[in-house]
């Protein structure tokens, strides 16, 4: 009797999917990613790789150059893959989801772990996913 079931509004963002091809697919990334930071201090964004070393260097450096070209030129980078332990992985998605945390996340599949930020506004994925 006392069991009282509160719910919000349960509006859906739009969602859109953009498939790009291209000869420099960092390149392409880093672009993609600066135009979306830039002006947007406040957003952040999720970065989707396959492979762990190219979440820890070429996308991860390409994340870092984006920011550095927004005109803020702040920000902080996490990397989740699956070597990251569960406390980790807790501590980057609570950065993720904190005002003036981090900035953007580069994750593999181990990134598949819940993400929701109001302040994310979408995702870039480099390569094909495993499961295609």
């Amino acid at each position: 009797d006392d069991y009282k079931l509160m719910t919000g509004p349960m509006n859906r963002r739009s969602i859109a999917i953009r498939v790009s091809f291209a000869a420099k697919p960092n390149k392409s990334m880093q672009d993609a990613l600066a135009k979306q930071l830039d002006g947007h201090p406040r957003k952040k964004r999720l970065v989707y790789v396959t492979a762990k070393n190219a979440a820890e260097g070429c996308i991860r450096d390409n994340a870092e150059k984006a920011i550095a070209r927004t005109k803020s030129n702040e920000g902080d980078i996490s990397v989740i893959t699956g070597d990251s332990g569960l406390m980790e992985k807790i501590y980057d998605v609570n950065q993720f989801n904190s005002e003036g945390g981090s900035r953007v996340i580069v994750g593999t599949e181990a990134c598949n772990c819940g993400v929701s930020s109001v302040l994310c506004n979408g995702a870039e994925r480099v390569g094909m996913p495993r499961n295609l």
